[in-house]
């Protein structure tokens, strides 16, 4: 069932259009995620659909009425907001879970159950008599997402909510909160630009980019068969070339890259023809680095130009006659070195075409 749904929705200023929304619709017990970068109208969107902002055109329906006036004030007191930072009252956590009831009017008894109930599901029961201004940032946000919860929200709206944190923190929390929202069936709308976030939290999600909806699909599918080059290469896709298809068998597409010829599985999802231009994108964690040839399709021989840390993990890009792969390394058993010579392989079914239209 669709909880809330957007039809025609814009939002603009005299130098540019921020929101331009045709449709949009969140379903009950699902989790929509809106990644994009910097900039793309996310949290103004969230705002918008929050009932916390006005949009300059369109309309808001809520379980099919039309968000009105009239009856603002109380769709919007079924929705819950997280923000970026936890914007705690001066006061203690137990207190912070029970504001929003009192101001509900919810009789003493219930308030106790329920603050009770979602401080033991967020982990923090015991900083229940703490005053905010002790806690650490991963602590006050966990109090920030129960002081939502307890309010058992139709709509839980995100914005961000993790950005702040350290790695060890964020991961942390990430794992609960998800958790949380599956077991609780609760509905939730998800602002982040992290990639991976997204990936962990959706059932469905969408990319923005300036200001509009660029793909709405599952999230394997935004990270493996991006709808065009912006968000191929905004979820991670490093390795991006021009090709010509040159023989299509058995589902299998042999595309030209210059001086090398790669092999594309495509499980029946392109229409492509024989001599059609198109681009070739490669996740590099779907680079094999290895110092022998393995005899399979797509192993190429080259060189390490350059190796390079990035966050947890190490980078390297490796030379093919013209072309520069850029892998991810998942293993210790290789040493890697600028100036080494060996060989990548990449699977056919890790590879992924879209069309120079697309562009």
């Amino acid at each position: 069932m669709t909880v809330l749904e957007v039809k025609g929705i814009r939002y603009y200023t005299k130098e540019k259009n921020i929101l331009d929304i045709p449709s949009l619709e969140i379903e009950e017990g699902k989790t929509l995620s809106i990644v994009g970068p910097n900039g793309a109208g996310k949290s103004t969107l969230l705002k918008v659909l929050a009932l916390l902002q006005k949009p300059d055109e369109g309309e808001i329906f809520y379980r099919g009425t039309v968000v009105t006036k009239t009856n603002a004030l109380e769709i919007r007191r079924k929705m819950s907001v997280v923000f970026q930072e936890p914007l705690l009252l001066d006061g203690t956590v137990y207190e912070n879970l029970e504001i929003g009831l009192k101001i509900r009017k919810i009789r003493k008894e219930k308030r106790k159950g329920l603050i009770e109930e979602w401080l033991e599901k967020l982990g923090i029961y015991h900083l229940r008599n703490k005053h905010v201004s002790t806690l650490s940032g991963g602590e006050a946000q966990r109090v920030s997402l129960a002081r939502a919860l307890v309010l058992e929200p139709e709509i839980l709206f995100l914005d961000e909510p993790f950005s702040s944190l350290d790695q060890p923190t964020k991961e942390g929390l990430i794992q609960d909160i998800y958790l949380v929202l599956k077991k609780n069936h609760v509905t939730t709308f998800f602002v982040t630009h992290d990639f991976r976030e997204m990936q962990y939290f959706s059932d469905i999600a969408c990319v923005m980019i300036d200001g509009k909806i660029a793909q709405k699909a599952k999230p394997v599918d935004i990270l493996n068969k991006p709808a065009d080059e912006r968000i191929a290469k905004f979820v991670g896709i490093e390795n991006i070339f021009n090709g010509i298809i040159s023989e299509i068998e058995n589902d299998i597409y042999s595309v030209v890259l210059d001086d090398s010829k790669i092999k594309i599985k495509a499980n029946g999802q392109y229409e492509y023809k024989i001599g059609q231009k198109i681009r070739v994108l490669i996740r590099p964690e779907n680079i094999s680095l290895t110092e022998n040839k393995r005899g399979i399709e797509n192993t190429f021989d080259g060189i390490i130009t350059e190796v390079y840390p990035t966050g947890y993990s190490w980078k390297y890009k490796f030379s093919v006659a013209d072309k520069t792969f850029i892998g991810s390394l998942n293993t210790n058993n290789i040493e890697v070195y600028p100036g080494k010579e060996g060989f990548i392989c990449i699977k056919p079914e890790s590879v992924f075409l879209i069309s120079k239209d697309m562009i």
